[in-house]
């Protein structure tokens, strides 16, 4: 592998493998769901030492193509999100996001769409960002916004990381920072929550410190009772009126579970809100304490006979985000990230790094459109199936659905969605997830769903057999009617597919003259452009 810290160092790389016809893969991070930096037989480029940018700080108007964007920041081919936290915590500006610091800013995240916490309030990160510099098949460096390169630039925004080059920059649009309201909405009648007080007798009030990801510890108070299964129903009933990610306060962001097992096996809702507390009480608070009956108020927290909720305000995202170093200790992973890392936030930090991880490379992903949340009935017996009690994801909906649905390469479908789920292989028990394809295949079918790229393991198991149902194989399950545009793009700047991943966009043009795997009679003459090239070069 190829350690770039220059842009020549990529273009050498680059240059190198076209010539000799080695297929190219591209690592930022290596926070990928579908593995799409590992490729056999091919030269991998690895940009986590590349030259950083954010350091920079944020400009404030940027111009292009005759359009003032306003404040932005430039982020390296090789940054995280740590490294965007760390510049934009003390300025007045946010940016959308992914959530874990260890994430990419510039890589696959991005060009896969860009999934995050504020995907409503801000877009999706495809919708923020305003030009990419890259090094592209040929060697050559190409600048690519909506007046140079404007092909190249529609597919980056969409159509999947590894597939159009190196990126070695991305300029994205920052926004205002507002003060944040973080929320936990908990359902009593979760195993996770029964399992813990079933040695209460019922009628007490107990009060116990509950797991929560509201950035401080408290104790929720609640009278036992036992809650039955049933119940759950009341949630389903508040995602299809008041928190309906279809038509709610485009303030309101965050994630859902179902069945009410997100975060530990017992949350509904996992929440950020831009606002004040006074203004979430407002909107929020005070009518979901109505719908679900809560009536022991406790102080931005209140509990009910099957629910539960706690609050807490932050100045902004970044001041909540910062928790974790506020108590990080020596010799602690957090304490690394914090201290010697220098980011202003560890969280996530392990997400793509714990054994047990690769069960990313199996999951699903899946849109939920928001014609689904305009029909109750439907929806209700959807959301009521044994294998929806365990889906959870990425509430949609809000700005994203704003955005015309031509204006990125993502799905045109995801301009319509409203919810994502997660689906692991373990909620089925056979490799194809022949009980979830047939719930998905009555309820939520293509084309007005499909995967969601930046999230879905590309499991040819589950979306060979899904797609054969409709037609269709997995990159028109990815792309829908975009994949066509986007094979034309491929073929003009990949001619050869040097740029190959699991994952990738396959033009049949370029098929008949696709890199072959040479690597190993290659080594030797890699080894000299190496040491020619690259005086810091890393070989596996």
């Amino acid at each position: 592998s190829v350690e770039a810290r220059t842009v020549d160092h990529v273009q050498a790389a680059v240059k190198f493998a076209r010539a000799h016809r080695i297929r190219v893969a591209v690592k930022a991070t290596g926070a990928s769901y579908s593995v799409a930096d590992q490729q056999a037989n091919s030269i991998l480029i690895w940009m986590s030492n590349f030259k950083k940018f954010t350091h920079e700080g944020v400009s404030a108007n940027f111009k292009v193509c005759g359009t003032n964007h306003g404040p932005v920041l430039k982020v390296g081919g090789g940054e995280t999100w740590g490294n965007v936290f760390g510049a934009l915590a003390a300025s007045a500006y946010m940016a959308s996001s992914g959530a874990a610091v260890t994430v990419g800013g510039a890589g696959g995240w991005l060009q896969g769409g860009g999934l995050g916490p504020f995907d409503r309030s801000l877009g999706l990160g495809v919708d923020n960002v305003v030009q990419f510099e890259v090094v592209t098949a040929d060697g050559s460096v190409k600048v690519a916004n909506a007046c140079s390169e404007p092909e190249l630039f529609w597919a980056m925004r969409g159509g999947g990381g590894g597939n159009w080059g190196v990126v070695v920059s991305q300029t994205s649009k920052v926004h205002p920072q507002k003060p944040l309201v973080r929320a936990n909405l908990l359902w009593m009648g979760a195993p996770a929550v029964t399992s813990l007080t079933k040695s209460i007798p019922d009628g007490y009030r107990a009060c116990l410190p509950l797991p929560n990801s509201i950035g401080v510890q408290r104790t929720l108070c609640w009278t036992k009772k036992e809650v039955a299964p049933s119940t759950v129903s009341m949630w389903h009933d508040v995602m299809l009126n008041l928190m309906n990610p279809a038509t709610m306060d485009h303030r309101l962001d965050g994630y859902y579970g179902i069945g009410c097992a997100w975060g530990g096996g017992f949350m509904c809702a996992d929440l950020y809100f831009g606002g004040t507390m006074a203004e979430f009480e407002q909107a929020f608070a005070a009518p979901l304490r109505v719908a679900l009956n809560l009536t022991d108020d406790q102080g931005n927290a209140s509990s009910g006979a099957a629910y539960a909720y706690l609050a807490a305000e932050y100045g902004s995202y970044y001041n909540y985000a910062s928790q974790d170093c506020r108590v990080a200790q020596p010799g602690t992973p957090q304490h690394y990230i914090c201290n010697m890392m220098h980011y202003p936030s560890a969280n996530g930090y392990d997400t793509d790094a714990q054994v047990g991880q690769g069960g990313y490379e199996t999951r699903l992903s899946w849109m939920l459109p928001a014609s689904l949340f305009s029909q109750p009935a439907v929806a209700k017996e959807f959301f009521a199936n044994p294998y929806m009690s365990y889906a959870t994801g990425h509430v949609l909906g809000g700005a994203m659905n704003d955005v015309d649905v031509a204006a990125t390469s993502v799905h045109p479908s995801m301009r319509s969605t409203a919810l994502e789920i997660l689906l692991p292989a373990e909620l089925d028990p056979a490799p194809d997830m022949p009980n979830i394809r047939a719930v998905l295949n009555k309820y939520v079918p293509v084309p007005r769903s499909a995967p969601i790229f930046n999230h879905d393991g590309r499991n040819l198991n589950v979306l060979t057999p899904l797609g054969e149902t409709h037609g269709l194989h997995w990159q028109q399950m990815y792309w829908g009617g975009n994949l066509e545009r986007l094979k034309r793009i491929k073929a003009a700047y990949d001619p050869q597919g040097i740029f190959t991943c699991r994952d990738c966009i396959t033009a049949a043009a370029i098929r008949s003259q696709s890199c072959r795997p040479v690597l190993q009679s290659l080594l030797l003459p890699l080894i000299i452009i190496g040491n020619l090239f690259f005086p810091s070069v890393a070989r596996n």
